[in-house]
């Protein structure tokens, strides 16, 4: 349970855990847990009155403590100068005299703060006076009393705080009054202005301003009046105080500013100045004075110039009177001015005089104001916006006769430069803003319908002069002129003698309507009768007759529509790069781009290299090889820049003006009976039956194609023919496979001559090379053909190296490394032109007149008694079982072979041989990996030596002659200490040094072996072995390299920086200060070492003293302090012990004689009262005073132990045991500290069951939780307040409450935020009304009588039509108007919902909902606002681009639909059937009974689907249902036809056919008799009709 002793032995269980953590404590309750009534821990968080013991318990409330530091039950509470409600978990900060207070932040305890507002300093309440600690305790306010911030005096009457800053002042008399310290009385002084007679004398220090005694009371000499006209020590000075014309005696020239009983001020009468706190009126400047740098502005005027050179004007505040002078008050329009100045503070306005001469200030043209004002008031300018609210100033009007609109000038007035209304005529050029400025020009806009300043000009059509006032109607291109009908505006005439057609002029282009318009002239764009395309170079105009046209490349140059460039094509041959591409009909022969220029596929070279259409033909013109492509197994005939012909090559054959190349019989083709030879071959039998070979005078080449020549040796061959021509040769292929030609055995003969001559032999090491071949019984040695001879198979050199019959042998004879090919692993001793020998090479042996070299065991390989070493090896073991290694004088080589060499540090070794020859080395490896042979730990040698030097070891003596040897070095600069590791290099078990760092719990030795762990120490300093540690004050793991700093007693620890060494965390959250650990106190420089804590030992930051209960640290800072026994607690230096002093209790009774001890103070200053309790304690159930704040509901008695809760009283003023609570009027929660004066709620407070609505509101929930709302007949106010009267639209309201009595209306906000009352969507209602009514929808009628509402119009301006949204707005889904533009996809209904989307329609023209949807001959995407003209079916074009509209591609060179779609010649679109990809309803073949939308989880494909209610049929058709719009898919009722439903329709429905009727399921059905009826009736009418 909480408060259960714990111990190392004796853990705590459960939901508890031990405090502190070292295991010697009391049990307390683990993280979210809490103690309940009989200390077992349950879920939940800490509370100020829960139960504690044993100071256990109330951790998690932050300052607070438990009541009990013993093992009887307590409290948690908060502890002196703190305060916290029961129930709660937080202790809050008393507040002092002179501590800021706010709105949000209150004075709590005996303190109030200064100001009504809530926002000064505290101060004492009633009857209580601030203590030497600013402490409000019960007593008088005194003079000489402590006092801060401007508070603690309040109740001395007259009296102030010497300190109105944070620092402590004192209670005294201000200047005026007197009054002795200890007393609470400030007397008045006489002050200056007060009447003096013979009988009422002058007080203070004052004097009569009359002789007689009768007049003013002035201050004595060297005194001055005081702002509050008490006289103090000093000099009179301007600015000072006067009263009824005296005060100012002593400053020459000034006066009084009263002459009566009024508080005046000394000052420079008019026409002199002076600084207020100098005693000096000098002369002033008058406005319009010269200043210059040397003759400054005095008085009240400064200079109108920065430079100091200009005209003296009045300064800020101050005006020019009738005499120039500056006088107080504001400059007005009429004042006098001069030089310019005085008019300065008058906003835009002037003087009307720049010279000597007296002026007035006066408004500027485009500025009007009043004489007597201060105000010039800005002219409306053209452009200005005007609303009925808001009119047009001075000499302008509002364009709209509603008044919302933009202002424009009045008749005979036009816009300057400024846009200023001037008189005048409006003319071109002149300024306009907004669309306005303009209107007397006939036919003239304003450039700019925006806020931009733009000019008035005449429009695209229309030509005028800047100044004038007429725009003209221009000529358009194509008109005709002639000598008297010239061309008008930006156009010229075609003809240079006037008689032609009218063209644009330069820097023009024809706009869609050929009117000429600034721009560059583009392809595509429109012209006639052969003009408008002048300055498109090389371009044409298609139409040379009155028919519009377009602008176009001619044939041998292209260009993109809407640019002005008309690029000649690439010619065949042409060069192309990855930065020169090939133009108009031409590609390029290299996918990279870089090669030459050829024709597009169905394109051929015409004779000029140009690209026409029509097919590659042999004969034709090609050039750089291109030019032939489409012809196949074709070339050209040149492949340079010189123009050749296309013709088929070697092996192929074909006619001029055919595109056909047949390929040629080859070398070695069968040929028969019915095959023959093609070409320039024959068959090699006159049977026919054989194969194909050359003709005569004819060879094969490299393909075995014929071409002219002799047959070579070398040449190619097949199947045993074509050699034919060479004596005695052969072909070295006898199959399909190709071969050459050759001589046969026994001749030679070289390649490329034609000859075959009887060999004579080669030697063995004769040189053979691609010329001169290996005679007789020998062969190259390289495949190549150069090398040396060498014996052919089953030869061998004889002693004289020809080669004869037999086998090489081991010992035979053998030059240039060859001759002993035949003896496997062998080589010729020699690989020169000496003589040699056939031997084995390294790790291979053999007898000499033998076959046969064997391989030696290699070094590491396994021997056993069976597996012995062979060669230069011997086996490891006398026993026969080990590892193969080299005999005396052998050493491996870099592949473990034995060679001769002794053995060397670096040398190869494997399976731990082959270092045996070195003393104390070792290999590497004592597996099958190869290693090398190396000294071991403690020893160390060179590579490429064979010894192991033993090392020094750590700890060795080293001296300047016995210096430290292997991997280590001197502890000495002089070489004359102890041999330690070198760097990356540590002591192992035996002091030798092996790589790695030293760590701690390392070996080392005479006090060295350590270095490289910073702050690290060596056990030992003699020649017994230590180990690696760190010295005192610091602490480091066995391992590690690291040495680290113990924390200090009151160093801060956070959860990133932990305490260190002997120390803990004074907090388990890990933020607060490091204290000693158990069994550890601080020393004298708070390091933590073994023993236990005493009062008067060192500490800081409020920790170090945890082990002595209820001691305290007397510094809760960074300065160091020392263990003490707080108040109401005693104990010695030295010991470990605070015994808690004996305390009075509350309503004890204090005298003189009996004073109230321990946490207790008496209510009486006199020391006669009742005991309560001091600062920062309260009451607790048994009435003794306890660390916390005074709450309501806790206990007191005789009036006394409710102090420090503002308007709170105990509820007895006996002896009887009460309670704090509130007075009448006043509420207040037990548990809390505050009384709060009732108030009424406010509209969109919280209400609950227990809190409920008062005043004039009530809950908005039945069920009493919800939010307060006013009671019928009440509003809220702008405060939230419920005011008389009915709720409003645009009245205030939160939290969804405050409008309920508007009906259909809602509040703007459903949170804490202010809202206003407003309608919902679809719903309007004007602020200030309490109506809301239904909007009209987009599609509702509308008549002269019936009129569109809210935010719709009708599309009517006579009345009959339909509602539809007004600009700005558009329909949404239930088609109310909301903010926001139109878009196609958008809903709409009886044709209106889409107005604002130009060339866009509604797809109902009925009650139904449809959607906006492009026009004929129009297309844009759903969600956007544009429908963009789209290229016309039928257009000619080149590319597929050019057919841009949807679905659309070039086929043939004219826009098509695509394979999908077809033709709507109604629409001009191009449609889909069922699922055909469509972007909206005009897309579909049949768009009665389709629709286009989305399929699957795409948003973005849309395809053509039966409307709802439509059914697919086999034939990919939509049945309708019955009475739905039908078309070719029918009807899917078997009894229904799709007919017009009646005379006066041409519309097909599905009508139920005759003798059927539609029931209540919606099918057509009829009676038997009635079906068999109609089926007779037909059957007649049919054997009548034949």
């Amino acid at each position: 349970m909480v408060g259960d002793t714990c111990t190392a032995e004796k853990t705590c269980k459960g939901n508890t855990k031990c405090a502190p953590a070292t295991g010697a404590g009391f049990c307390t309750c683990i993280d979210k847990f809490k103690p309940d009534d009989n200390l077992n821990c349950v879920e939940g968080a800490e509370v100020l009155g829960g139960k504690c013991k044993n100071g256990v318990g109330c951790e998690n409330i932050q300052d607070s403590k438990c009541s009990s530091s013993t093992d009887e039950v307590g409290k948690c509470e908060c502890p002196t100068g703190f305060h916290g409600d029961d129930g709660t978990s937080t202790c809050t900060k008393d507040s002092m005299v002179g501590d800021t207070c706010t709105a949000e932040k209150t004075c709590k305890g005996n303190t109030k703060c200064s100001s009504a507002t809530g926002a000064g300093f505290c101060t004492c309440i009633d009857k209580f006076k601030p203590d030497d600690n600013l402490n409000c305790v019960e007593g008088a306010e005194v003079l000489g009393g402590k006092c801060k911030n401007g508070v603690g005096c309040e109740n001395i009457q007259d009296s102030k705080c010497s300190s109105s800053t944070d620092e402590v002042g004192k209670c005294e008399c201000p200047a005026g009054f007197h009054g002795d310290d200890g007393t609470s009385t400030c007397t008045k002084d006489s002050m200056v202005g007060d009447t003096c007679t013979a009988e009422k004398t002058c007080k203070g220090n004052t004097k009569c301003s009359s002789a007689t005694g009768a007049g003013f009371c002035t201050c004595i000499d060297k005194f001055k009046p005081d702002d509050n006209l008490n006289c103090v020590e000093g000099a009179e000075v301007l600015g000072g105080k006067c009263k009824n014309g005296v005060g100012c005696e002593n400053i020459q020239d000034s006066k009084c500013s009263s002459s009566t009983d009024e508080v005046g001020k000394c000052e420079c009468p008019t026409g002199f100045h002076g600084d207020d706190g100098t005693s000096t009126c000098t002369k002033d400047s008058m406005v319009g004075d010269t200043c210059t740098a040397e003759k400054t502005c005095k008085g009240n005027t400064k200079c109108s110039s920065a430079t100091g050179a200009g005209f003296c004007t009045c300064i800020d505040k101050f005006k020019p009177d009738d005499n120039l002078n500056c006088v107080e008050g504001a400059e007005v329009l009429g004042g006098k001015c001069k030089n310019g100045v005085g008019c300065e503070n008058i906003q835009d306005s002037i003087c009307s005089s720049s010279t000597d001469e007296v002026g007035k200030c006066e408004c500027p043209t485009g500025f009007h104001g009043d004489d007597g004002t201060s105000t010039c008031t800005k002219d409306s300018m053209v452009g200005d916006t005007c609303t009925a609210e808001k009119t047009c100033n001075g000499n302008t009007k509002c364009s709209s006769a509603t008044g919302a609109g933009f202002c424009t000038c009045i008749d005979k007035f036009k816009p300057d430069d400024n846009l200023n209304c001037v008189e005048g005529a409006e003319v071109l050029g002149g300024k306009c803003k907004n669309g306005v400025g303009c209107e007397n020009i006939q036919d003239s806009i304003c450039s700019s319908s925006t806020d931009e300043v733009g000019k008035c000009e005449c429009p695209t059509g229309f030509h005028g002069d800047d100044g004038t006032s007429t725009c003209t109607k221009d000529s358009m291109v194509g008109d005709t002129c002639t000598a008297e009908k010239t061309c008008k505006g930006n156009t010229k005439c075609s003809s240079a003698t006037g008689a032609g057609f009218c063209t644009c002029i330069d820097k023009f282009k024809p706009d869609d309507n050929l009117n000429c318009v600034e721009g560059a002239e583009v392809l595509g764009g429109k012209c006639k009768t052969g003009v408008g395309c002048e300055n498109i170079q090389d371009s044409k105009c298609s139409s040379s007759t009155d028919e519009v046209g377009k602008c176009e490349c001619p044939t041998g140059f292209h260009g993109d529509d809407g640019t002005s460039t008309c690029t000649k094509d690439s010619m065949v041959g042409d060069t192309c790069t990855a930065e020169k591409t090939c133009n108009g009909n031409t590609k390029c022969s290299s996918a990279t781009g870089a090669g030459f220029c050829t024709c597009i596929d169905k394109f051929k070279p015409d004779d000029n290299l140009n690209c026409v259409e029509g097919a590659e033909v042999l004969g034709g013109k090609c050039k750089n090889g291109v030019g032939c492509e489409n012809i196949q197994d074709s070339i050209c005939s040149s492949s340079t820049d010189e123009v050749g012909k296309c013709e088929c090559p070697t092996g192929f054959h074909g006619d001029d003006g055919t595109s056909t190349c047949t390929k040629d019989s080859m070398v070695g083709d069968t040929c028969t009976a019915e095959k023959t030879c093609n070409g320039n071959t024959k068959c090699s039998s006159a049977t026919g039956a054989g194969f194909c070979t050359c003709i005569d005078k004819f060879k094969p080449d490299d393909n075995l194609n014929c071409v002219e020549g002799a047959e070579v040796l070398g040449g190619k061959c097949k199947n045993g023919v074509g050699c034919e021509n060479i004596q005695d040769s052969k072909c070295s292929s006898s199959t399909d496979e190709v071969g050459k030609c050759e001589c046969p055995t026994g001749f030679h003969g070289d390649d490329g001559t034609s000859t075959c001559t009887k060999d004579a032999d080669s030697m063995v090491g004769d040189t053979c090379t691609a010329d001169k071949t290996c005679k007789g019984n020998t062969k190259c040695s390289s495949a190549t053909g150069a090398g040396f001879c060498t014996c052919i198979d089953k030869f061998k050199p004889d002693d004289n190296l020809n080669c004869v019959e037999g086998a090489e042998v081991l010992g035979g004879k053998c030059k240039n490394g060859v001759g002993c090919e035949n003896i496997q692993d062998s080589k010729c001793s020699s690989s020169t032109d000496e003589v040699g020998k056939c031997e084995c090479p390294t790790g291979f042996h053999g007898d000499d007149g033998t076959s046969t070299c064997t391989k030696d065991s290699m070094v590491g390989d396994t021997c056993t008694a069976e597996k012995t070493c062979k060669g230069n090896t011997k086996c490891s073991s006398a026993t026969g079982a080990g590892f193969c290694t080299c005999i005396d004088k052998f050493k491996p080589d870099d592949n473990l072979n034995c060679v001769e060499g002794a053995e060397v540090l670096g040398g190869k070794c494997k399976n731990g041989v082959g270092c045996e020859n070195i003393q104390d080395s070792k290999c590497s490896s004592s597996t099958d990996e190869v290693g090398k042979c190396e000294c071991p730990t403690g020893f160390h040698g060179d590579d490429g030596t064979s010894t192991c030097t033993k090392d020094s070891m750590v700890g060795d003596t080293c001296t300047a002659d016995k210096t430290c040897k292997g991997n280590t070095k001197c502890s000495s600069a002089t070489g004359a200490g102890f041999c330690t590791c070198i760097d990356k290099f540590k002591p192992d078990d035996n002091l030798n040094c092996v790589e790695g760092a030293e760590v701690l719990g390392g070996k080392c030795k005479n006090g060295v072996g350590c270095e490289n762990i910073q702050d690290s120490k060596c056990s030992s300093s003699t020649d017994e072995v230590g180990k690696c540690e760190c010295p005192t004050g610091f602490h480091g793991d066995d391992g590690t390299s690291t040495c680290t700093k113990d924390s200090m007693v009151g160093d801060t620890c956070t959860a990133e920086k932990t305490c260190k060494g002997n120390t803990k965390c004074s907090s388990a959250t890990g933020a607060g200060f490091c204290t000693c650990i158990d069994k550890f106190k601080p020393d004298d420089n708070l390091n933590c070492v073994e023993g236990a804590e005493v009062l008067g030992g060192k500490c800081k930051n409020g920790v170090g003293c945890e082990n002595i209960q209820d001691s305290k640290c007397s510094s809760s800072t960074d300065e160091v302090g020392k263990c003490e026994c707080p108040t109401g607690f005693h104990g010695d230096d030295g010991t470990s012990t605070c015994t808690k002093d004996a305390d009075s209790m509350v309503g004890d009774t204090c005298t003189a004689d009996k004073t109230c001890k321990g946490n207790t103070k008496c209510s009486s200053a006199t020391g006669a009262g009742f005991c309560t309790c001091i600062d920062k304690f309260k009451p607790d159930d048994n009435l003794n005073c306890v660390e916390g704040a005074e709450v309501l509901g806790g206990k007191c008695k005789n009036g006394v132990g409710c102090e420090n809760i503002q308007d709170s009283k105990c509820s007895s003023s006996t002896d009887e045991v009460g309670k704090c609570e509130c007075p009448t009027g006043f509420h207040g929660d037990d548990g809390t500290s505050t009384c709060t004066k009732d108030a009424d709620s406010l509209v969109g407070d919280t209400c609950t069951a227990e809190k409920t609505c008062r005043g004039n509101t009530k809950c908005s929930s039945a069920t009493g939780a919800g939010f307060c709302t006013c009671i019928d007949k009440f509003k809220p106010d702008d405060n939230l307040n419920c005011v008389e009267g009915a709720e409003v639209l645009g009245g205030k309201c939160k939290n969804g409450v405050g409008c309920e009595n508007i009906q259909d209306s809602k509040c703007s906000s459903s949170t804490d935020e202010v809202g206003k009352c407003e309608c919902p969507t679809g719903f309007h209602g004007d602020d200030g009304t309490s109506t809301c009514t239904k909007d009209s929808m987009v599609g509702d009628t509308c008549t002269a009588e019936k009129t569109c509402k809210g935010y719709t119009k009708c599309s009517s301006a006579t009345g009959p039509g339909f509602c539809t949204c007004n600009d700005g707005f558009k329909p949404d889904d239930n088609l109310n108007c909301i903010n926001g533009a139109e878009v196609l996809g958008g809903p709409c209904k009886n044709g209106v919902g889409c107005e604002q989307i130009q060339n866009s329609e509604c797809s109902s023209s009925s009650t139904e909902e449809g959607k906006c949807v492009c026009s004929s001959g129009f297309d844009g995407d759903d969600g956007t606002g544009t429908c963009t003209k789209v290229p016309h079916l039928n257009d000619t074009c080149s590319l597929d681009s050019q057919c841009a509209y949807p679905y659309g591609k070039c086929v043939k060179g004219m826009c098509k639909c695509d394979e999908q779609h077809v033709e709507d010649t109604t629409s001009g679109l191009c449609v889909a059937g069922l699922h055909g990809l469509c972007k909206n309803d005009s897309y579909c073949k049949y768009p009665i009974t389709e629709t286009c939308q989305s399929t699957g989880n795409s948003t973005e494909v849309k395809t053509c689907q039966c409307k709802k209610g439509y059914a697919e049929d086999a034939t990919h058709k939509c049945k309708a249902p019955n009475s739905g719009i039908c078309d070719e898919g029918g009807c899917q009722d078997p009894h229904a036809e799709c007919v017009p439903p009646n005379k006066n329709t041409t519309v097909t429905s599905c009508i139920c056919k005759a003798s059927y009727k539609l029931n209540k399921e919606g099918k057509c059905t009829g009676s038997a008799i009635s079906v068999a009826f109609g089926a007779l009736v037909l059957s007649l009418m049919t054997i009548l009709t034949l």
